[in-house]
């Protein structure tokens, strides 16, 4: 049916639930400009030959296709030399032996060949041709060298995106980036290799996303040495070993919306012209050993909507500053020396959903009315802070179960056990205890006075009036009689019921 389609020059089949093999027929379609077929694994090709006969193809993307028996690809893909977008990203492409065919992808923009194992060095120092090429992106090829690399970005002039982050190169950050020839150069993505050293200063000042995150930096100034890429939006560092202090000179990167630093062993105190990165959505410093408060100034982070400062050794009161951040979705201060209330300002952030200050030392604090109010709150750890009181029932709270108080030993009510009933304190109980002994024996010698006085009234009326005696006595053999004759008839029904049991 599409087959026949023969003047189609857009087709889009992405996420279409096909499975099984992708019909040569396609290749009938010879005017497509525009051929998306990614899928979910449950498509393959046994042959790319009919992918030949679309010489005016621009766009290709066949990510998660099987082609692993289309020995043929790196030809076949090479003959079209119209093609601008090219994305294999996880496909099982096979091994294409050297030597190599003569490059032939002119107009090449961008290439995605990410998670594909068999790339081998030779094909970068192809990729060396391809002038026109913006968007490179190998994470995961595992196979790359840092040489190879280094030639290809020596040539790649116009480069705008690199991504060789999951390749284990080894080697200096220096080594590769003292070969990027292109001044353009807007996207590095360098995550999960094993890649050392500071970036070199004057270097990519164009720079607006760079990812170190899990490398081997060691280097004390790795920070300092970014002062000049001012133009970053983001910026991730995780997963180094790089200790040190946060420089006041991170107060220079006012464009920047992403920052990550967290297990990075960074100490210190956050400095204070961390208030100056007024278009951060997401910081997060956690798993360092931060010391110190945390700076009045980040009041000024109005945009900022994830917010990480746990498992370091932050001290001091939550500024209230923080009920500021009108945006904020989650803040999470678990595992440090808070100490002082739960400021009332937090309550001004209608949009948290998850708020975590679990396992600090916020002793004698009250539990905070101002939760109640939180209606999109998803998540709430509190266990181990140290707070008191009565945990309300209303909004939310009727969520959560125990594990998000435990360890608040003066905390009670649903989900905990019921609060205590009220005290009196110990002198006051003393003195009511006493008054209330007074008062029961007034009450019993009242008693055996009154019983005293009636009896002897009643034995003297029985004395005085023989009418009296008369019935009085009569009435005590009328009962009598009675009480025997009820107990006689209970008595045989209950072997009646027995009898016939039995």
């Amino acid at each position: 049916m599409i087959a026949s389609l023969v003047h189609l020059e857009y087709l889009n089949l992405s996420y279409a639930m096909f499975d099984g093999l992708i019909p040569p027929q396609l290749g009938n379609l010879s005017n497509l400009h525009y051929l998306d077929l990614q899928g979910w694994h449950s498509l393959y090709i046994d042959s790319l030959d009919w992918l030949s006969r679309i010489p005016s193809l621009k766009y290709l993307d066949m990510s998660y296709v099987n082609l692993s028996e289309a020995t043929n690809w790196f030809y076949i893909i090479n003959s079209i030399p119209t093609l601008e977008v090219l994305h294999l990203f996880y496909v099982y492409l096979p091994y294409v032996p050297s030597p190599l065919p003569p490059f032939n992808l002119t107009t090449i923009a961008t290439l995605d060949l990410s998670w594909n194992s068999n790339i081998p060095s030779a094909m970068l120092r192809w990729l060396s041709n391809a002038t026109s090429l913006e968007y490179l992106l190998l994470s995961g090829c595992r196979s790359l060298t840092i040489e190879s690399v280094q030639v290809a970005l020596g040539a790649l002039s116009n480069l705008k995106e690199l991504d060789l982050s999951y390749n284990s190169l080894e080697g200096t950050i220096l080594g590769i980036l003292n070969n990027v020839s292109s001044k353009g150069l807007k996207h590095l993505d360098l995550s999960f290799n094993q890649l050392s050293g500071d970036i070199p200063p004057g270097s990519l000042r164009d720079l607006e996303y760079l990812d170190l995150s899990w490398n081997s930096i060691v280097t004390l100034h790795i920070l300092a040495s970014l002062g000049n890429l001012t133009n970053l939006r983001h910026l991730d560092l995780w997963g180094n070993s790089i200790s040190g202090e946060i420089p006041p000179t991170v107060g220079k990167f006012v464009r920047l919306e992403y920052l990550d630093l967290s297990y990075t062993g960074i100490n210190g105190k956050i400095p204070e012209s961390i208030g100056n990165l007024t278009n951060l959505i997401i910081l997060d410093l956690s798993y360092n050993n931060i010391v110190g408060s945390i700076p009045e100034t980040f009041g000024a982070l109005i945009r900022m909507k994830l917010l990480y400062l746990d498992d370091n050794q932050i001290s001091g009161e939550i500024p209230a500053t923080i009920g500021g951040l009108q945006n904020l979705l989650e803040l999470i201060l678990k595992g440090n020396s808070f100490t002082g209330q739960i400021p009332n300002t937090i309550g001004r952030l209608h949009s948290l959903k998850c708020l975590d200050i679990s396992n600090n030392n916020l002793s004698g604090a009250k539990f905070p009315d101002w939760i109640q109010t939180q209606q999109r709150l998803q998540g709430l750890y509190l266990s181990g802070v140290g707070v008191s009181g009565k945990i309300p029932t209303s909004g939310q709270l009727s969520t959560f179960d125990s594990w998000t108080y435990v360890g608040n030993k003066d905390l009670c009510g649903t989900p905990l056990p019921d609060c205590p009933v009220y005290q009196t304190p110990p002198d006051a109980r003393v003195k009511q205890e006493k008054e209330g002994e007074d008062d029961e024996k007034l009450q019993k010698l009242l008693e055996y006075s009154s019983i005293v006085i009636g009896f002897w009234l009643f034995i003297e009326t029985l004395i005085v009036k023989q009418a009296i005696r008369v019935a009085f006595f009569r009435w005590i053999d009328d009962t009598s009689d009675w009480i025997y004759v009820q107990f006689a008839v209970k008595l045989a029904r209950l072997k009646s019921k027995w009898q016939t049991i039995t």
